[in-house]
């Protein structure tokens, strides 16, 4: 069983991958609303003011969260065996209930001296990413008593599935911190809230060991 177990520690913290598009209004731009916009759209699935930012339809910002998210964790398993389309399937849907964990509140925008954006965003961290670990430790010794096969395929996506469900129902968050991010200025000339300002978001709302 330490195989899987240790497989499922890993790739459980590493599916997070978030990738925002840039703000295509330039005019009376709103780095507040733009921000809220992009996390309100990845993390709860509320896409309309961020398809307005971006000039695009509802249906087409959903397209492109949703289709990315669900590239991004397919990715994580294109190397891996023991793990059905099913199952990957029914742990995106794990995952996209991890995301609606994420507790923010964008607070203040302000222009900087090179017309960049500094926002500041308080957020509430979750610790199922904390959890995952003893989660997927208590499924794996359960599957042993059981006489599961560990190369079984269904042993890969219980332990998997399962682990994210009961760090989802035993989720709690910590004391809110306020995270400054960064909205600056692609080549296009276009407004964007980069990667790594999300991924610094992220690490505030979803902290590993």
């Amino acid at each position: 069983m330490g195989n899987y177990k240790r497989y499922a520690s890993v790739v459980l913290i590493l599916v997070l991958c978030i990738g925002i598009a840039a703000c295509s209004k330039t005019e009376d731009f709103d780095a507040e609303i733009y921000v809220k916009a992009s996390l309100d759209a990845f993390y709860h699935g509320e896409y309309k003011e961020y398809a307005d930012c971006l000039g695009i339809s509802e249906d087409e910002a959903r397209k492109q969260i949703e289709g990315n998210f669900e590239k991004s964790i397919a990715a994580q398993f294109e190397a891996s065996e023991g793990i059905s389309k099913e199952g990957i399937t029914a742990y995106t849907e794990k995952m996209c209930e991890v995301k609606g964990l994420a507790k923010y509140e964008v607070l203040e925008a302000v222009e900087t001296e090179d017309g960049n954006f500094t926002v500041k965003v308080q957020v509430e961290p979750s610790d199922v990413f904390q959890t995952l670990e003893k989660s997927a430790g208590e499924v794996s010794n359960e599957l042993i008593a059981q006489g599961k096969a560990e190369l079984d395929p269904d042993v890969f996506e219980t332990v998997l599935c399962e682990s994210v469900r009961r760090s989802i129902d035993s989720n709690t968050y910590g004391n809110p911190s306020a995270v400054e991010v960064k909205v600056t200025k692609d080549d296009s000339g276009a407004y964007i809230l980069e990667e790594r300002e999300m991924d610094r978001l992220e690490a505030a709302m979803f902290p590993g060991e």
